[in-house]
């Protein structure tokens, strides 16, 4: 506090007769009253005056004798009412008193309250702006920390951790999201005990961060298996709600964020650590979808297991328009970086990112389905940085596997899988599925005389139409290479009559004497191999171009 001299005081006190004033008394009371209110020695107002009791209930500053005060008179904050008496108790004169920087010192503390940005005009230099006050300039924007007290917001800062401020999240959210605030989130690190949850509506939280590095949620102590997130829909409504620049951190066994039949929210450049789960996007509750849930330019560390994640339980399949777009993930050794549940059907779902394995192989997509006739089909452009020991594996798992991918690897050490490479893919109104299969290469050894190359060759077949294919097959074995280029039809339906019909042969090396093979489609589509010759056993590359429907 501060304090200050009153404008008005006589130095020293007289009598009526211009006698020194002796035994004077000096009374302060609060303006209109009789009760004391204390006055100061010094202007920082942390010393008293000195008062002596008259016997009556009142305090007064004593004179000295020559009628005047022993110390210096300093007044606090708001009015008084100074009163000077004789030494019998009668009244000289009562005056009304204000410190000399009261008026400022009051102005002052009224700034320092909760009201004083309302006190202070702004106005923008750009032509035409109307006149705000800062109160109402500084609520554009709605921060964490507005919802915090000084020991959470300090401790956030310092990323100590000693204090949960999930409570107080879970506050912003519940005021912010039914008005379509967007929430920034400070630098620091939040810790946070309890999973946040926005319950079901056509809204949902909007946060930007300062960086996924720095503005940080952390849920160590959520139970494990817990999802830290929990969003769930109004499904059926696009609500363009975007996450950005937010880390996610656990203890390696939480489940950053669970959507359940929310549509329209994107995730940009966030980064995901120490987590056994990104995103679960989760049809749960029933009649749930969760469609254009987006994770863009993120990052997962591979200590975030399984970066992303379809299941389906009382909700509907589908999650059109879900998926990575433009991702970074290390890939954790032994993980699949999507993982799609048995029912779920992801459909024109993004798929971009760069894979770079971590400690071992990796598994792109876990496709778990086991009806055919629910496929999952994703898009994008996909790099890979893989290694003899670090290899991937596009697709495994029962499920029907389609991606009009484009890949890039620095070298050789991934392969399809169950995934399959296609382009024009086309999911009729009846359920039937029909694509042109990009060229790819199958190879099996050893392969003997009727043995067989699975080239996955049903899944090139349009239904209800003849298809063809162009087939290069490589018989290689020791001191023999056969090469023959030919053209495989398959009828409609698994089953059909379908035949080989050779070309020509472009390379031969025939050192064992083992002579030209023979080639056949059998009923399932499987190319086989004949040849009759002792010890005949090769491996067998064969690469596969779709022609077209409607062949021969």
């Amino acid at each position: 506090m501060s304090a200050s001299q009153p404008a008005l005081f006589n130095v020293q006190e007289f009598t009526d007769d211009g006698i020194t004033l002796v035994g004077g008394r000096l009374y302060t009371y609060a303006f209109g009253t009789t009760a004391q209110k204390v006055a100061y020695t010094d202007p920082e107002g942390t010393v008293p005056q000195t008062y002596t009791a008259d016997g009556l209930g009142g305090q007064y500053i004593a004179l000295n004798a020559r009628g005047e005060l022993p110390t210096p008179l300093y007044l606090g904050n708001g009015s008084y009412d100074i009163s000077l008496k004789r030494s019998d108790g009668t009244t000289v004169w009562t005056r009304k008193a204000d410190g000399v920087n009261n008026l400022t010192n009051t102005f002052i503390a009224l700034l320092a309250s909760f009201l004083g940005s309302s006190l202070i005009g702004w106005i923008s230099s750009a032509i035409g702006s109307a006149f705000r006050t800062v109160q109402d300039k500084l609520r554009d924007q709605t921060s964490l920390f507005d919802f915090m007290s000084i020991e959470q917001i300090n401790d956030v800062k310092a990323g100590t951790k000693a204090i949960n401020v999930g409570e107080s999240i879970q506050a912003a959210w519940d005021w912010c999201v039914p008005r379509g605030i967007a929430l920034h989130v400070p630098a620091g690190v939040y810790r946070i005990d309890a999973p946040l949850i926005k319950l079901s509506s056509f809204s949902a939280p909007v946060m930007f961060g300062e960086n996924g590095m720095f503005s940080v949620f952390d849920f160590s102590n959520i139970p494990a298996g817990a999802s830290s997130c929990y969003i769930q829909g109004g499904s059926g409504r696009l609500l363009s709600a975007n996450w950005c620049n937010i880390g996610f951190k656990g203890n390696g066994t939480q489940i950053a964020i669970e959507i359940d039949g929310q549509c329209g929210m994107t995730f940009s450049d966030c980064v995901f650590s120490d987590l056994s789960g990104g995103f679960l996007f989760n049809n749960k509750t029933a009649g749930s979808f969760g469609e254009y849930l987006i994770a863009d330019s993120c990052e997962f560390k591979s200590s975030c297991l399984k970066p992303i994640e379809y299941r389906k339980s009382s909700g509907d399949a589908s999650f059109h328009g879900s998926g990575l777009r433009d991702c970074l993930v290390n890939g954790a050794t032994g993980y699949p970086v999507v993982t799609v549940g048995d029912g779920c059907f992801p459909y024109n779902s993004p798929l971009s990112l760069q894979l770079w394995p971590q400690g071992g192989p990796v598994i792109l997509v876990q496709h778990n389905g086991t009806n055919p006739n629910v496929p999952a089909i994703f898009h994008g452009s996909i790099t890979l940085e893989p290694s003899a020991t670090k290899q991937v594996v596009l697709g495994q798992g029962p499920g029907n596997l389609l991606m009009d991918s484009t890949i890039l690897s620095v070298n050789e050490n991934w392969t399809l899988g169950t995934a399959r490479l296609c382009e024009h893919i086309t999911l009729a109104s009846n359920g039937q599925l029909s694509l042109l299969r990009r060229p790819y290469t199958s190879s099996a050894t050893p392969v003997v005389n009727g043995g067989g190359v699975n080239v996955d060759l049903t899944f090139n077949r349009n239904a209800g139409i003849k298809t063809g294919m162009l087939l290069h097959i490589t018989a290689r074995g020791a001191n023999y290479r056969w090469s023959t280029l030919g053209i495989a039809t398959m009828a409609s339906g698994q089953g059909g009559a379908n035949t080989f019909t050779k070309i020509c042969d472009t390379v031969v090396f025939n050192t064992s004497g083992w002579g030209a093979p023979t080639y056949s489609l059998d009923a399932n589509g499987f190319v086989v191999v004949t040849n009759a010759s002792s010890g005949f056993s090769v491996t067998l590359d064969i690469a596969v171009s779709q022609l077209g429907y409607n062949i021969g």
